[in-house]
């Protein structure tokens, strides 16, 4: 409801993208945490949540690039998952 209240409300995609990931609805979560993302370019959890999603659908170079950029926004988890997956 709050998508369509304000599809502006990236808050609303990042939250509905979270709830896809717990589904195993990967691929949702992904355009969820896009849409996000595209609202709010500085939303570093979005990016390393969205990396973390493809991981799990073995796309670890899209994984590395968004835990870079969350990285580069201070999310501190996202630099330990650059040194352990990516070269």
């Amino acid at each position: 409801m709050a998508i369509e209240i304000d599809p502006k409300d990236s808050a609303a995609y990042y939250n509905r993208a979270n709830a896809k990931y717990e589904l195993n609805d990967y691929q949702g979560a992904i355009s969820d945490f896009t849409k996000a993302i595209a609202i709010n370019p500085q939303n570093a959890s979005a990016y390393s949540k969205r990396g973390t999603t493809k991981e799990l659908i073995d796309d670890l170079q899209g994984a590395c690039s968004d835990w870079r950029k969350a990285s580069s926004l201070a999310d501190k988890d996202a630099a330990g998952w650059i040194k352990e997956q990516c070269q």
